[in-house]
């Protein structure tokens, strides 16, 4: 009875690394799109929040996990970015040239919606006026 229960849990744990692998095995790219979002600024001196939708579309070119690296493609242009591998999700990170940092995490699909990658995007923004941090939710579907 023991070894019919460890069988029952270690296959589909198996197989669900197998999978988690493979997504991110190879190059890969991805167009996401963004629904909501919370942007915050200081400009009175204190924390002041607000829901946004005014980030449409980010593509993420050449993913490489081996390599650490890839490209994101946007309305200002594209960047070369750094790409790190999670357990099941990849983290990319942009260096803006004026030092600010922008992560987008891209998860693994869920078994619902097999075919889309759920996805957050973090800006991490220091304007004259002060912090601007932003955070955007949405899905991904990968280009292949």
């Amino acid at each position: 009875m023991k070894l019919s229960r460890m069988r029952n849990f270690l296959i589909p744990v198996s197989l669900g690394l197998i999978i988690s692998t493979n997504v991110f095995g190879q190059s890969q790219s991805f167009r996401c799109n963004f629904s909501d979002g919370l942007s915050t600024n200081w400009d009175s001196g204190k924390p002041s929040s607000k829901r946004t939708s005014d980030m449409s579309e980010l593509i993420f070119d050449q993913i490489d996990i081996k390599k650490g690296t890839g490209r994101m493609i946007g309305n200002s242009g594209s960047e070369t970015v750094q790409v790190l591998k999670g357990d099941s999700s990849t983290h990319i990170v942009e260096r803006t040239p004026s030092g600010n940092m922008n992560i987008t995490t891209i998860f693994n699909p869920t078994q619902k919606y097999s075919d889309l990658y759920p996805v957050v995007h973090s800006r991490h923004i220091n304007l004259m006026s002060g912090p601007f941090p932003s955070q955007y939710v949405g899905l991904c579907k990968n280009l292949k």
